[in-house]
């Protein structure tokens, strides 16, 4: 799913965007998959509510995108998120899955928004606001888990 608009009315928010997009795309597809994958109850209750924040984020990013003129389509691109979600996947076991997404991709997205947020509009900046403190939530829950599930031998 991305953005279909002509190379030369492509704004820098909507280039974000999109690329935001794209990550929260792959997010809920990983998400997904791991919370079947996985036998921990617990991880699979967090899972469950990052995922159905996952998909708010996406289609409050999708909305935003229409407001400022892009148009979001069915269309999945191979991207650099894509290669990073694809090391997460590649992970064996919960502890190490959790480390390369929350410590990983969702850390760096949360300090990219963030640094992104005074340099956009206001109706954008408060949607990567919002979206930046579930990753920051996320990841706190995640550096909780990873201290639980981790053991002497994994370090």
């Amino acid at each position: 799913m991305g953005i279909t608009i002509e190379a030369n009315e492509l704004s820098p928010v909507l280039e974000v965007l999109d690329r935001l997009w794209q990550t929260k795309i792959e997010g809920v597809t990983f998400l997904d998959q791991w919370r079947e994958d996985s036998s921990d109850a617990d991880l699979k209750v967090g899972l469950k509510s990052h995922l159905e924040n996952e998909r708010r984020h996406l289609r409050l990013i999708g909305e935003e995108i229409i407001r400022l003129g892009g148009r979001v389509s069915s269309d999945r691109r191979e991207s650099l998120v894509s290669r990073a979600y694809e090391l997460a996947r590649a992970q064996e076991g919960d502890p190490y899955k959790l480390i390369a997404c929350y410590g990983g991709i969702k850390l760096f997205t949360m300090r990219r928004i963030g640094q992104l947020v005074p340099f956009v509009e206001r109706g954008a900046g408060e949607l990567l606001d919002r979206i930046a403190c579930d990753e920051e939530r996320h990841v706190r829950w995640a550096d909780i888990r990873i201290e639980r599930l981790m053991t002497p031998q994994d370090t």
